[in-house]
């Protein structure tokens, strides 16, 4: 019987099996590595590993696309959103934000496009059916807060890598904004510890960092999950006084 000729199925799936080998044999190493109190050793490989794990991800996604089922593209995007899921919205203090999965230090442009295809869509269109985003840029500062589990060591609590920064932010200026991102546009960082690791972002009033920095949590508090986030600023400021009515109710 002759021998069926390799397919580009094929081929994905080959590269597939063996970027899931080496993954795992680095898994057993990093293990090894671990136990031997490596540190150094333990998070350069575990860096490596994720960012192989990232190709697969890809790999495995071309072998769905590249069966060619009318449903592929749709499932694809089913997977993907629910397993990068993006909150948006306004929170009970008016200011335009959103909830991402913790951004991480990797500087490869995979990552970098991978959140640009997520995030940006999303950012498109929600502010696609809403009026044009009141705040100018001089006048705003985009607010980064990154939470990390309890359980993540305190060396693994990293600053995300300044080219997936610079992505959200000129995403926000193209989508929000609307606007070419200016040089002296300020953005402010800080950390916490919650139930749900995530990365939000908020632009608020540069007049409103100080507020923001009086309300931040002691760094060894534990968050809750996030906040709600308001489809319009309209319901966000309705919730927000009717919580200041109930609590002004209660202390009568």
């Amino acid at each position: 019987m002759e021998k069926r000729k390799k397919e580009y199925f094929d081929h994905a799936l080959d590269r597939a099996i063996s970027r899931t080998r080496r993954i795992l044999d680095d898994l057993k190493f990093i293990r090894e590595m671990n136990r031997e109190g490596k540190k150094d050793v333990v998070y350069k490989f575990t860096l490596l590993t994720a960012e192989d794990a990232e190709f697969l991800i890809r790999n495995t996604r071309e072998l769905i696309l590249s069966q060619k089922t009318p449903t592929g593209e749709e499932d694809v995007q089913r997977i993907i959103d629910a397993t990068y899921p993006v909150e948006i919205g306004f929170n009970a203090e008016g200011w335009f934000g959103v909830r991402i999965p913790l951004l991480i230090p990797k500087k490869d442009n995979y990552s970098v496009k991978y959140l640009e295809k997520r995030l940006g869509p999303v950012l498109e269109e929600f502010w696609r059916v809403r009026p044009r985003f009141q705040l100018a840029p001089h006048d705003s500062v985009i607010v980064f807060r990154h939470i990390y589990s309890t359980h993540r060591p305190g060396w693994e609590r990293c600053v995300p890598a300044d080219s997936e920064i610079d992505c959200v932010i000129r995403l926000f200026f193209s989508h929000v904004f609307r606007k070419i991102f200016p040089i002296e546009f300020r953005h402010y960082h800080c950390c916490a510890i919650g139930e749900e690791e995530c990365t939000e972002v908020y632009v608020m009033p540069a007049t409103d960092l100080g507020k923001w920095i009086s309300q931040e949590t002691s760094v060894w508090s534990i968050l809750p999950k996030g906040e709600k986030l308001y489809r319009t600023t309209a319901e966000a400021i309705k919730v927000q006084n009717e919580g200041a009515s109930k609590a002004s109710t209660a202390t009568q």
